[in-house]
């Protein structure tokens, strides 16, 4: 069976792909039994968050994703617009360097 290929990013977050969409996946703790108060097992893996057709509808939709997660951690809207700005830059460049890897080495294949 062929490994799952994906791209991390962020480290809750990783890309991968299926035949129609690019897929946004996150890491979770798995749990032992159900509920709210399940006990984590010490365990991890990813689930499918989100389905996009292009990447800056996935990047932005992960922009919201940490916004929601880090509005606990500021006291006001300027800290949070500074948060949205390096949290875009940070998943902009790593995208664009990981999407010219994979194109260059594609073109290193076709030799």
């Amino acid at each position: 069976m062929e490994s799952e290929k994906y791209i991390q990013i962020l480290d809750d977050y990783r890309i991968t792909a299926d035949k129609m969409n690019i897929v946004l996946q996150e890491k979770y703790e798995k749990k032992d039994g159900k509920g709210k108060n399940a006990k984590g097992t010490g365990e991890y893996d990813w689930k499918d968050i989100g389905y996009h057709n292009r990447f800056d509808t996935l990047a932005k939709s992960l922009v919201n994703k940490e916004i929601i997660k880090s509005i606990h951690n500021v006291d006001s809207f300027p800290e949070i617009l500074i948060h949205i700005e390096k949290l875009e830059k940070q998943i902009t460049n790593y995208l664009k360097d990981k999407v010219i890897l994979n194109r260059e080495r594609e073109k290193d294949d076709s030799w």
